[in-house]
């Protein structure tokens, strides 16, 4: 819809009775990418050509205005007036540009199989967008609204090479995901563990990671003394859950939750603290980090709180024991 405003140029003359040019047609709706609009007028005439924005820049040439809209990298849309005058009479016309779209269902972190495989991802958006990442052994190609990877079979010895970040860059956009390939499962041993507690103090000592199922560890002497809790191995990574139960610390239920760095915390068992396998000096690494399952939030360690109740609950919680932030943990 044309939506014109008609006014003086100078308000110290006198307004004709009618108007000596007008708007006959305008197309000033554009794209995120950018690109060209017009404006028509009925004569030719010694117009003076303004606008409110500098992404918007216009030209006169006879009796249209042409347009030149730069690329939009904001996820918001934006608007400009474009301001015709000649003599006593102003003329303001709108431009409108949408906002950037960027959606994909990339996962925080991928393995691949180490016979090789071909994975489809939907990734959506209304300007050109960059994936970059440093790999021998990962390709991709894009297909419409699917990017499509395919790894290539393991080989051994390049273990060290086989965790990648991929990175999507679109306007001012910037996402970052982690794809591997490994075979490594052997998690069970002990480890050198640090973390920072609840009192700011950086704790180093040792502690234990022990299989009793063939995708489960149970973690002994770690963060919050005397606990033990469950920690699951899924494709490639190891996962610490919230809401696991650790005893009593009189008269309080303890559970673990996990922690985020605006400092709220999250029992609901759905939440996870996640660590992807590092090679380093031939020893495995494990480094615990946010994997995007605390909506909103990002993790950045685990909190050991007290409950009232057996089940925890917002209306039970009683304070925090402890905390472990920056969990980082080397296998001897």
């Amino acid at each position: 819809m044309l939506c014109i405003l008609n006014m003086g140029c100078n308000d110290n003359e006198e307004e004709n009775s009618s108007p000596t040019f007008k708007v006959i047609s305008a197309s000033t709706s554009l794209p995120a990418i950018g690109g060209t609009g017009e404006i028509e007028l009925s004569v030719v005439g010694d117009y003076v050509v303004t606008s409110t924005e500098e992404w918007c820049a216009p030209v006169l040439s006879g009796n249209k205005v042409l347009l030149t809209i730069s690329a939009n990298e904001d996820i918001t849309g934006r608007n400009a007036l474009i301001e015709i005058c000649m003599g006593t009479e102003s003329t303001v016309v709108p431009v409108t540009q949408l906002g950037a779209i960027f959606s994909t269902n990339f996962p925080a972190f991928y393995n691949f199989s180490t016979t090789g495989e071909r994975k489809a991802y939907y990734l959506k958006s209304n300007l050109p967008y960059e994936i970059k990442y440093d790999s021998k052994w990962l390709s991709h190609k894009v297909e419409g609204d699917s990017v499509i990877f395919t790894s290539i079979p393991y080989e051994e010895g390049t273990l060290t090479e086989k965790v990648i970040p991929v990175t999507i860059r679109c306007g001012k956009t910037q996402q970052t995901y982690s794809f591997c390939q490994t075979i490594y499962k052997d998690f069970q041993g002990k480890y050198d563990i640090s973390y920072i507690d609840k009192t700011n103090k950086t704790v180093s000592h040792t502690a234990q990671l022990l299989k009793y199922q063939p995708d489960k560890y149970v973690m002994i002497d770690g963060p919050m003394s005397g606990a033990q809790f469950v920690v699951d191995y899924d494709n490639g990574k190891l996962i610490i859950a919230a809401g696991q139960y650790l005893g009593t610390s009189t008269p309080l239920f303890v559970y673990n939750c996990v922690l985020a760095d605006n400092d709220n915390i999250t029992w609901d068992k759905s939440s996870q603290c996640m660590a992807i396998p590092e090679i380093r000096d031939r020893k495995v690494r494990l480094s615990f980090k946010d994997n995007g399952t605390f909506p909103g939030n990002k993790v950045i360690g685990l909190y050991f709180a007290g409950f009232s109740t057996k089940e925890p609950s917002s209306g039970s919680y009683a304070g925090g024991l402890d905390r472990a932030i920056d969990i980082v943990m080397m296998k001897q």
